[in-house]
């Protein structure tokens, strides 16, 4: 009896299983690709497990093209390329029918307008490349009178913007590139979903006029960016030979139609998106930026630029490094405390924001204020001093300690909220 009870139990056993795998398992053709759909749950486990291997091809379809402009299309002046419209492209990897992806022949296109950057430079640390869209005229404006205003010949910049759809502050731009030269701007819509273009194409740009360049940083037009501690992240060689920034690991795709990240099934069928770095602000090695755009050609286009680049990191098996300092979120707090040694970035700034910040005269971590045309501690005497003393090593046993993890996890990050004393 014992015996016919375990038969009895394989037997249901095998019988609830194969019922759960025609239950989960729905085929059906697409055109003549079968594709297999996967319980979300189910593919997680598979991918946290290592048993699923994530391999992307142009034959998989997805449906990104209707979003890629306010018109269902790139928008792109050149007359070859108007004809590459979702009528004869093939969806997730945007191949035009010759084998060769739309990314591939929008990044070489050559910009509209383009600056003279680096060229009188024999030597350039970093070469900053700031998206912005053509509207914002006054983020720009600020951005040249406060992070960029004490800028060094070893750093060189651009903004990086591509075309209204309509011609609203076409004029102004036109003003704002004759008198600062400092804009390249490419042919085709500026929108959130072409940001992989956008980013392909800058950096093609920046590899042939600054080819000198050891590092590149590629940052959002609402960053707070302290170039002091990222010039000390780079001389450390922190970065060497990767990608650096606020990165994440073991990250789900959204799911979400309503989300801005949505990402469907049928675009990126794997539960877990590789190792990727926020693209609100991340630093490279030149050579990992050449390698990027090189490995580009082979990478099927992908929505979301960050994970874009994740993907290509991914095919180059290159490192990933979550840099302490970089914030892929509004950071409030004390002016001062932004502009310290262990913040690089901050997310989400107004014009005016970023003003007060660059404006605020410092004693340490505390604000100053003016006394008499002379700059007086809010917190005077030998207290003061103490407390100041007692910021500063906090920060740095903190900064030391998160370092340390930081190296011995592989990138992954552990902080730690120093312990300040403001009052």
């Amino acid at each position: 009896m014992h015996r016919n009870f375990k038969i009895s139990l394989v037997c249901f056993a095998g019988v609830m299983i194969l019922s759960g795998i025609v239950n989960m398992l729905i085929l059906y053709w697409y055109g003549n690709t079968v594709v297999i759909y996967v319980p979300g749950p189910v593919i997680n486990l598979l991918d946290r497990t290592g048993l699923r291997k994530v391999e992307m091809n142009d034959n998989e379809a997805g449906e990104f093209i209707e979003n890629l402009s306010d018109d269902g299309r790139l928008g792109l002046q050149d007359e070859k390329m108007k004809t590459l419209n979702k009528r004869n492209l093939n969806v997730l990897g945007l191949s035009n029918g010759t084998g060769k992806s739309l990314l591939t022949k929008i990044s070489e296109l050559e910009p509209l307008i383009e600056p003279d950057i680096c060229r009188q430079h024999d030597k350039v640390l970093l070469a900053i490349l700031i998206f912005s869209n053509p509207s914002n005229i006054e983020r720009r404006k600020v951005i040249r009178e406060t992070w960029l205003s004490d800028i060094k010949s070893s750093i060189q910049y651009t903004f990086v913007v591509a075309r209204k759809a309509n011609s609203d502050h076409k004029k102004q731009l036109q003003e704002e590139i004759d008198e600062h030269k400092d804009i390249v701007q490419f042919d085709f819509i500026d929108s959130y979903k072409n940001l992989t273009f956008k980013t392909i194409s800058s950096f093609k740009w920046i590899m042939t006029v600054c080819p000198r360049a050891s590092y590149v940083l590629k940052i959002d037009d609402d960053m707070w960016l302290n170039k002091k501690a990222l010039t000390s992240v780079l001389l450390h060689g922190a970065i060497k030979g990767a990608i650096g920034g606020n990165c994440h690991r073991g990250e789900s795709p959204i799911r979400d139609p309503e989300n801005k990240y949505y990402i469907s099934w049928r675009s990126y069928p794997y539960g877990i998106y590789p190792p990727f770095c926020s693209g609100t602000a991340y630093v490279m090695d030149f050579q990992v930026m050449k390698a990027i755009v090189n490995v580009s050609k082979d990478v099927p286009y992908f929505p979301l630029e960050d994970i874009y680049v994740a993907l290509c990191m991914t095919k180059l098996k290159a490192k990933v490094i979550n840099l302490y300092g970089f914030n892929s979120v509004h950071v409030r707090g004390n002016p001062c405390w932004l502009k310290s040694d262990w913040l690089v970035t901050t997310h989400e700034f107004l014009p005016f924001e970023l003003r007060r910040i660059w404006n605020t005269q410092c004693y340490g971590l505390n604000p100053v204020r003016q006394v008499e045309h002379q700059f007086d501690p809010q917190i005077g005497g030998s207290l003061h001093l103490k407390r100041q003393q007692l910021n500063r090593l906090n920060m740095e046993q903190m900064f030391r300690q998160n370092a340390k993890m930081n190296l011995r996890s592989g990138g992954r990050r552990f902080v730690k909220n120093p312990r300040l004393n403001f009052n």
